[in-house]
């Protein structure tokens, strides 16, 4: 049936899958899809969390100059990928890509990859996603990073003129580039001068995501971009006041979205000027941290019927901020959730309803409001069950963080209640936990994070933890663990894809750092050439993370 099927259906068909879908779902079905998938032209490779599995899978019968699209991610999650697939792959090899994306690739694979870069006469799309490479250890100084950095640019800077997209770390040296085609771009960090340089060579530029920062006072934060329908804005070390964003906004005449975050004078708690400004606008988030303590009636004018029946924009006020409702009300959950102090919303149900990480260490003895669609449960202070069943919606907790435990505590029937958990962070003595839990096994907990209260509690039965829970695929072990120790987990744990172990306190000096992470890397080299172990590894400044 499916080999009468014509080519340009299952060409269709194909493009909704990334390539290591393809290869499992269609390989081997009949000789026919075979064949298909060896002319296909348009793979998309994303290696972003990929088990070692199936990035083996891609790399054995991937053809670079049929790939369209390719993500390489050297972070905790896959970390030493990007040396082993370059180790395979050359990326001037992936004549037809017209996506890259790099992810914590690392300051000693830049070269190896950027020097490439021109070869790529169809990229229309280049990131470099920089999540936590300030804590990797690498062999270079700061100071070296910077400077290969410098030099490295001359190499990819021509490639930047045929960008579409674009997603860097800094815009530093910029001002030496035109782009003439690019219309999204990414900067996690730039200054005043990169964003007027970006007004005069950008001319199609549609959206906009970057935190600015300004060392002076500078009266204009942003320069004419006139073609711009989407702004993401953070501003640092500058405080704005109502005539800085009028001002911003006069130079953004086609703005159709804008999220402003900004320390601000008091002026822009102006409900009416900012109408005049915004109106034209169909989102407008943002969020102003304040230097005072607000009224309710330092609100009103917000409660006009242009902000509430219009265009349905709620703000709220807490913390000496400002902010607008949904967006950026999910910052007071981030450790104990409490309501705002005022709001121009009817009621509350609207911030209980879009909390998804919720410690109940203090929330739990009020259960006044209820937070059905919470992902994330802390739980330290003892709290009757049926008290967390009036708050939370237990069937829909997919990771739960425990930070005690006392006697008589209902865990075992807590857990059954969970009927989606995936994961369980464990901060309490471990020895303590799998008394309490007895003989059950949790099979559905794909994800341990052990991060015990006691730095001492590390003599705990890893065998049991590994009957406890079977099926366990990252692991994350947070006390200092020996060398020993990391191995017996990584062989009592079957089903690993992940595993983080911390190998050194955080306090020691630069130089006893750089010893332990020697010793460490001398030692996991070593054991890789003579076991039975098959790992990438990289190490920060105080762990190392596996890939298996």
């Amino acid at each position: 049936m499916v080999d009468s099927l014509p080519v340009e259906l299952i060409h269709h068909l194909l493009s909704y899958f990334t390539a290591d879908e393809i290869f499992y779902t269609f390989m081997n079905v009949t000789s026919y899809i075979d064949a298909i998938l060896l002319t296909y032209t348009c793979y998309r490779i994303n290696f972003k969390s990929i088990s070692r599995t199936n990035f083996n899978l891609i790399c054995q019968h991937i053809i670079p100059n049929q790939v369209t699209t390719l993500t390489l991610s050297n972070d905790e999650n896959t970390p030493g990928l990007g040396g082993l697939f370059l180790s395979r792959f050359q990326i001037q090899q992936f004549t037809h890509l017209q996506s890259l994306t790099l992810i914590d690739i690392g300051s000693d694979l830049w070269k190896s990859i950027i020097t490439q870069l021109i070869h790529l006469k169809r990229l229309y799309s280049f990131s470099y996603i920089n999540l936590r490479e300030a804590f990797w250890k690498s062999n270079l100084s700061g100071t070296a990073i910077t400077q290969i950095d410098i030099d490295l640019f001359s190499s990819y800077a021509p490639i930047l003129s045929q960008l579409y997209r674009l997603r860097l770390c800094h815009g530093d040296f910029f001002e030496s580039v035109q782009f003439p085609n690019l219309r999204h771009l990414i900067l996690e960090r730039s200054s005043i001068n990169t964003i007027k340089h970006i007004s005069s060579v950008a001319p199609q530029l549609k959206s906009l995501d970057t935190k600015i920062q300004c060392h002076n006072l500078s009266t204009k934060i942003v320069y004419p971009l006139l073609q711009l329908t989407r702004l993401t804005l953070v501003i640092d070390d500058f405080v704005c006041s109502i005539n800085d964003i009028e001002r911003m906004m006069s130079n953004l005449p086609r703005l159709k979205h804008l999220t402003l975050t900004a320390s601000c004078h008091n002026n822009v708690i102006d409900g009416h000027r900012l109408q005049i400004n915004m109106q034209h606008l169909i989102t407008f988030n943002f969020r102003f941290n304040l230097f005072s303590h607000l009224e309710s009636e330092d609100l009103n004018s917000f409660r006009t019927s242009f902000w509430l029946e219009e265009k349905q924009w709620f703000v709220a006020y807490g913390y000496q901020c400002l902010f607008s409702v949904p967006c950026f009300n999910t910052r007071f959950a981030k450790e104990y959730f409490q309501f705002p102090v005022y709001s121009t919303l009817p009621n509350n149900r609207i911030f209980s309803d879009c909390i998804d990480t919720l410690d109940l260490s203090e929330t739990a003895y009020n259960v006044e409001h209820q937070y059905m669609h919470v992902k994330t449960l802390t739980l330290c202070y003892p709290v009757i069950l049926s008290s967390i069943e009036r708050i939370v919606n237990l069937n829909g907790i997919q990771h739960f963080i425990l930070l005690s435990m006392v006697d008589n505590f209902p865990i075992i029937e807590t857990l059954d209640k969970m009927s989606n958990l995936r994961q369980i962070s464990l901060s309490v003595c471990v020895k303590y936990f799998l008394k309490e839990i007895r003989s059950k096994t949790l099979e559905n907990i794909r994800i341990l994070t052990i991060n015990p209260s006691y730095m001492d509690d590390n003599d705990y039965n890893i065998e049991k933890l590994s009957i406890v829970f079977p099926n366990i695929e990252h692991l994350y072990v947070k006390h200092i663990c020996v060398i020993a120790k990391m191995f017996s987990f990584l062989d009592r744990f079957k089903y690993l894809s992940t595993a983080s172990f911390q190998y050194m306190p955080q306090s020691l000096n630069d130089v006893t750092t750089r010893q332990h992470c020697l010793t460490i890397q001398s030692a996991l080299d070593r054991i890789r050439r003579v076991q039975r172990f098959h790992y990438t590894y990289r190490l920060d400044y105080v762990s190392v993370y596996f890939w298996l």
